[in-house]
């Protein structure tokens, strides 16, 4: 499969370009480990033109669909990531895992798939009076640069993946643990509090009875008496243990929308272990904690 057929109807009459499916062009039987060259993280990044199509390995940090030099890049916006591509089925362990890993691939650059996207647009054609929208999705609908196509992924699940503490949190979170006596906390505490109790009892009809704020993937998810992010919570006697945060006042112009989260611990005590930056609220089978959110429309909503 070429990106030519990474194509599906979207609004306008548009091509949604897929590039979830690209792992055909990063075929493994192209690009195997043991055929790869290890490459650098930061000589990918700066040099994405000298490995055009090349069949490489790449080390790093995986979060959210992107490729990251080390634990610290993840928390430093500045720092550029490598994004990456798979099949769908591992492109799904792309977005929800974070792991050290080591990437095998073919290289390419989000400008070369941009181009190829351009070039199915000017191919597409549309009714009389539509127009046909052509949208890269991935990292690439957001940045330029190193792409890898990925074929195979070594997970190397020992290493650490999450910053903690309140001086990792001063110098590189973007969450403000909110007092108990916040307003904001008042505001929604009795919501969490109904909420979480529900979790533990198991009482499904009270979590979800906002269903346009739980789909059904996210219900299932929860629900799963092997896998749910939950699942310690389940039955648990112990008194619940909740924190509230909020994203610095620096991240956003309208300090009155923002998300209120709420965490839930899920094991004897989160002291010194809670998110310190929004990209830690995002559930994780590996927490010790669960995160829901709460905005001005929305008294709590799944993440």
């Amino acid at each position: 499969m070429g990106l030519s057929t990474i194509a599906v109807l979207v609004t306008i009459l548009g091509l949604a370009f897929g590039a979830r499916e690209s792992a055909a062009y990063g075929d493994e039987s192209v690009c195997l480990p043991e055929k790869a060259v290890a490459v650098g993280f930061h000589e990918l990044q700066h040099n994405p033109d000298r490995y055009l199509n090349k069949c490489i390995k790449v080390h790093g940090i995986l979060a959210f669909r992107g490729l990251h030099a080390d634990l610290l890049s993840l928390y430093t916006p500045l720092d550029s990531e490598i994004a990456v591509y798979a099949n769908e089925e591992d492109e799904k362990r792309l977005w929800a895992e974070r792991s050290e890993v080591e990437l095998t691939g073919l290289a390419t650059k989000c400008e070369t798939i941009d181009a190829q996207a351009q070039a199915e647009q000017e191919k597409a054609s549309a009714p009389p009076g539509q127009e046909v929208i052509v949208m890269v999705t991935g990292l690439c609908h957001y940045q330029m640069g190193a792409v890898l196509l990925v074929s195979s992924i070594n997970w190397l699940s020992n290493g650490k993946i999450r910053l903690t503490g309140e001086t990792n949190r001063s110098r590189y979170g973007d969450l403000t643990k909110i007092l108990a006596s916040s307003w904001r906390v008042k505001a929604v505490r009795s919501t969490m509090e109904a909420w979480f109790t529900a979790a533990r009892q198991r009482d499904w009809t009270t979590m979800f009875k906002s269903k346009g704020e739980w789909p059904e993937e996210k219900r299932k998810e929860l629900m799963d008496m092997q896998t749910s992010p939950l699942l310690r919570l389940f039955g648990s006697g112990k008194p619940l243990e909740i924190a509230y945060f909020q994203t610095a006042d620096w991240l956003h112009d309208l300090p009155d929308s923002r998300t209120t989260y709420a965490c839930v611990c899920t094991i004897d005590t989160c002291d010194g272990k809670w998110p310190i930056s929004e990209i830690d609220v995002w559930p994780n089978p590996a927490w010790p904690y669960y995160c829901v959110g709460s905005s001005p429309n929305s008294p709590i909503q799944a993440l």
